[in-house]
């Protein structure tokens, strides 16, 4: 996945979404992709969800 590698080289701070369904379709890969923000301590938004 292209976001998580430029995640991991700094290339931004912040991910924002209008909803967190469309940056993935299954929670597992949502919950890898949350880690790896966490990781490198990019916040993860969404528009129109609690999270």
């Amino acid at each position: 996945m292209r976001t998580a590698g430029n995640a991991k080289n700094g290339h931004f701070q912040q991910v924002v979404r209008l909803r967190l369904n469309r940056l993935s379709r299954k929670l597992s890969d949502l919950l890898r992709i949350v880690q790896v923000f966490n990781k490198q301590g990019i916040a993860l938004r969404s528009l129109t969800e609690d999270f």
